[in-house]
């Protein structure tokens, strides 16, 4: 049953509780009446937004603009302005009037326009040509390129249909991603609210209350490029044969929205046009407008200086290498979690829009100076920085000269965040090789192994972003370590609410000449320890600092490997490439992590099914029923990626034979997408089984 027709069959449900909104806020206690929720009480939410109370009637010139990066609105010919009508009918466009207005690009779209919000009324008929009410990022006149549209809002009268586009990239070249509503009311008196939104790789647009669906294959991984600069966005359209139709409220905002956020939102904007009682029955807001409670106040990195002073003042820079040479402590308390063997090319871009959960590392990623003065190259180009040994299993990574040096980079998340990152510490290895070189080779190779970044940067664009450099390592001496550098970069957005105006001071652990020479041709073990008290760097197993453990090293933390250059302290070779050889990285948690059930999980997550070649195993995530957006994460004993999807089910194969599974579940659609992990599954066998098998922690025990 369509939309609509729901709302025509509920007429005398929506009068009555209309009725019955109006009799609580009469008679409501004041000293129990809760805080009533308001968007733009959340200034942090909002980078650019367009309020029509903000505007005196009559033709609109310019558009003042509000948020974190406004941007105003303007129209500076006389022929082309939309009026703005009395007794708050909005901004209108009037149709064929080729009315619109323009403000400024936005090449962190993808960062910072997270969501966008729009309440309009709109009148069409069948025959009417369609309208786009808003475009971020106009197409190029020639060229309709991925990074433009991100997103557009755009009517079609023809079916009635409210269109979301994200334009992004495919295999295929660039494609247009949409999510598609036919639950507008386009009789041009009654206000409709959309939202459109993404979060952690999916697309979506809710209507008055009601979630769109995809006009194609859905995506989970959701990136784009960035948009090319000097590239106008607009609300409305400057063709002559756009329709009739008015906005009250335009705002664009950051962060993946949380399920209950979402609801929030479009139960806020609808009780402010009048239409609460119309939400779909189902909403919790269809009787009275959203309150302020603990949804609106996510988990929050905030930088704390006196934190940050204090922490790094409990040892001298010489006592942190007081265990210099001992043995690491054996891991015997921590769990695997993440393995990448190389067994398969697991490569993939880090600004395709679509086909992301099959790769396992992402490159070049969103930092472009990360190569330092070698650009960075993504895989599949040429040179081919990215090589993969399907016989001896490693990835290689290359500096190479073509016009210029390029340099490749793998991130364990793609440029909007989606991917695997690990919260409350944990061991890090990596085993690389670098070229064989006699002497000191006295180039400017700076590769870096592994280092990290928090996630939270990348979704909230006001924050700060925590960095962690591992290991790097200085080509102009082949026994120099710089280890464990510490960094806070003020955000992409600085000084707002609080925030740093400028980076934080940096720390380093160790920064000396070591035992191993770097650049002998040999395998080594590179490792980063986080534990909540004491953080440990080694090589091949042997201490080489330590040091006192920031909060900011136990922030959620995505995983970066590269090899940068820096030609002033030497050039290498322009006629060959100068590699690096990665045979394995992994990642192991301590069990309390991932054995701990955090407080929204009704219990512990569990596996059902036979543990046989053939068998589907289903994931039971016991999450409040709520929570709709789920991904369930399948690995194997030793951390190894099996595979990653919205659906509960795992269909056990050959290659999976003799290993154990285990699912981590991530509530993506929760506030602070919080995860936990299953038991084992018994060891995979061959042939039928009969029994069904539940793991669940007594299982695991057994």
């Amino acid at each position: 049953m369509q939309p609509a027709n729901v709302l025509r069959q509920r007429k005398s449900i929506v009068v009555r509780r209309t009725l019955l909104a109006v009799l609580l806020a009469v008679f409501a206690t004041p000293s129990l009446a809760a805080e009533a929720w308001d968007l733009f009480d959340f200034p942090e939410l909002l980078i650019n937004s367009y309020d029509v109370r903000d505007l005196p009637d009559g033709p609109v010139a310019r558009h003042t603009a509000g948020g974190i990066d406004p941007k105003d609105a303007v129209q500076p010919d006389s022929s082309f302005r939309p009026v703005k009508l009395s007794d708050g009918d909005g901004v209108r466009f009037a149709p064929g009037s080729g009315a619109h207005l323009d403000f400024a690009d936005i090449r962190d779209a993808l960062g910072s326009y997270r969501w966008s919000l729009v309440t309009f009324r709109i009148s069409a008929n069948t025959d009417d040509a369609e309208t786009a009410l808003i475009t971020v990022n106009l197409p190029a006149e020639v060229g309709n390129v991925a990074g433009t549209q991100t997103p557009a809002l755009i009517f079609r009268p023809v079916d009635g249909t409210l269109i979301a586009r994200w334009r992004g990239l495919t295999d295929a070249g660039s494609t247009d991603f949409d999510v598609i509503s036919a639950a507008v009311v386009a009789d041009g008196e009654t206000w409709n609210v959309a939202l459109a939104y993404r979060r952690h790789g999916r697309i979506f647009l809710n209507v008055n209350g009601y979630e769109g669906r995809p006009s194609g294959p859905e995506t989970f991984t959701f990136s784009n490029v960035r948009s090319i600069s000097s590239r106008l966005s607009r609300i409305g359209s400057a063709e002559p044969s756009g329709i009739d139709w008015s906005y009250q409220t335009i705002a664009f905002g950051q962060s993946d929205l949380s399920e209950a956020l979402v609801d929030k939102i479009v139960a806020w904007a609808m009780w402010r046009v009048g239409r609460g009682p119309q939400l779909p029955p189902d909403s919790r807001y269809s009787m009275a407008p959203p309150l302020v409670d603990t949804a609106d106040r996510p988990k929050r990195y905030v930088f704390d200086a006196e934190s940050w002073k204090k922490t790094w003042a409990k040892t001298s820079k010489r006592s942190r290498q007081r265990k210099k040479g001992d043995p690491l402590p054996q891991a015997s308390a921590y769990v695997p979690v993440f393995l990448d063997d190389f067994r398969r090319n697991s490569v993939g871009l880090s600004y395709a829009s679509a086909g992301g959960e099959r790769h396992i590392w992402y490159g070049p990623g969103w930092n472009e100076s990360v190569g330092k003065l070698a650009r960075m190259q993504p895989p599949g180009a040429t040179p081919d920085l990215y090589r993969h040994d399907p016989e001896a299993q490693h990835l290689t990574l290359s500096l190479a000269y073509d016009d210029g040096w390029r340099a490749p980079a793998l991130y364990s998340v793609n440029d909007a965040g989606v991917g695997r990152s690990w919260a409350g510490g944990g061991i890090f290895r990596a085993r690389v090789k670098f070229p064989a070189i006699e002497g000191n080779p006295k180039v400017g190779y700076f590769p870096a192994i592994p280092w990290f970044y928090n996630v939270e940067h990348l979704i909230w664009r006001s924050g700060e972003r925590i960095e962690f450099d591992g290991f790097e390592f200085e080509g102009i001496d082949p026994r120099w370590i710089n280890g464990g550098s510490s960094h806070v970069h003020k955000g992409y957005y600085p000084g707002h609410f609080g925030r740093l105006s400028e980076d934080a001071p940096n720390h380093k652990i160790f920064g000396k000449r070591a035992w191993v020479d770097v650049w002998d041709g040999e395998f080594h073990l590179w490792e980063v320890r986080i534990e909540p008290e004491e953080t440990s760097l080694a090589v091949d197993g042997k201490i080489l600092a330590t040091a006192p453990t920031p909060r900011e090293y136990l922030e959620r933390l995505y995983m970066v490997i590269d090899y940068a250059l820096k030609p002033d302290q030497g050039e290498p070779d322009r006629t060959t490439s100068h590699d690096m050889v990665i045979d394995y990285v992994e990642v192991l948690q301590r069990r309390e992590i991932v054995d701990a059930v955090p407080a929204l999980f009704l219990r512990r997550p569990e596996i059902s099914g036979s543990a046989r070649v053939g068998a589907a195993l289903t994931c039971h995530a016991h999450l409040p029923d709520a929570v709709r957006d789920i991904r369930f994460h399948w690995i194997g004993a030793d951390g190894y990626p099996k595979a990653v999807s919205t659906a509960p089910e795992y269909v056990v194969s050959e290659a999976d034979l003799g290993d154990k599974l285990r699912c981590r579940v991530r509530a993506v659609g929760a506030t602070d997408m919080p995860e936990a992990y299953s038991a084992e599954t018994d060891q995979i066998v061959s042939g039928k089984r009969a029994k069904m098998d539940t793991y669940s922690d007594k299982s695991a025990a057994r």
